[in-house]
């Protein structure tokens, strides 16, 4: 999951290998959607309640089988924006340390591209609501 406050969005610093800044995330459990497992994720590895914040799904399945050298992955993103009437998030789970990183931050596995693509995503969804919600000049 990608969670945007401002300018930056949020990374994980692994306690676990391959060590190094991620995004947060983890795996379904079963009976779960996949958008059930994104919230329970972000609220064990952060400690934040996104329940009730529109998420967005990002328009790709990454599924290169040697995307992580621990097994075969698949992974379906969402992005969410936050602000600052959130308390700040605190490192749970299986995170040493959360970092708001600048776009164009390095992460690991295949996610230093899923967070650009989902930057892009985000100045589309933004161009739209402008385009829909500004008034005629």
């Amino acid at each position: 999951m990608v969670i945007f406050k401002g300018e930056k969005s949020l990374a994980v610093s692994r306690k676990n290998r391959p060590i190094g800044l991620a995004l947060v995330g983890g795996f379904v459990d079963v009976g779960e959607t996949c958008l059930e497992a994104a919230i329970r994720e972000i609220q064990e590895e952060t400690y934040l309640n996104l329940e009730f914040y529109s998420f967005n799904l990002l328009p790709k399945l990454y599924d290169n089988p040697k995307r992580d050298e621990r097994r075969h992955t698949v992974s379906a993103v969402y992005w969410v924006e936050i602000d600052d009437s959130l308390p700040s998030p605190v490192a749970g789970d299986d995170a040493k340390d959360l970092i708001w990183v600048e776009r164009g931050q390095k992460l690991v596995f295949d996610h230093t591209d899923i967070l650009e693509r989902a930057w892009e995503e985000r100045e589309k969804y933004r161009e739209k609501v402008y385009e829909r919600y500004s008034p005629d000049i």
